[in-house]
């Protein structure tokens, strides 16, 4: 979280935006930042919550870039946070009783 908090209120940006290669950055980040927390999650409702905080957090981030000089927020680049949360979350969510299958096993 630390990293993605420093990339997205760096100066100048890190990633360049040709191509809107910074999309894909911003969806992996989202998509990493969400996925095992919601894979541990003990509770559907607690892997809610941990989505719906990300998710805050990815506009927060975005839109304190419009107080910082040289930076400016896009609406793309928080789609591309949301959007990689909620993938995240999902896969996340997915990979759920597949991580169960092989804790069971290792137990046995």
């Amino acid at each position: 979280m630390l990293v993605i908090t420093a990339l997205s209120l760096w100066p100048q940006g890190v990633v360049s935006d040709h191509y809107h290669l910074d999309k894909v950055g911003h969806f992996l980040a989202y998509t990493g930042l969400a996925f095992l927390p919601t894979l541990f999650a003990k509770t559907m409702r607690q892997a809610a919550l941990i989505v719906a905080v990300i998710c805050v957090i990815g506009l927060g981030l975005e839109g304190g870039q419009a107080l910082l000089p040289g930076r400016v927020p896009s609406l793309l680049d928080a789609a591309a946070n949301l959007s990689g949360a909620l993938f995240g979350a999902c896969a996340g969510l997915l990979a759920r009783p597949i991580l169960k299958q092989i804790l069971r096993e290792m137990s046995a």
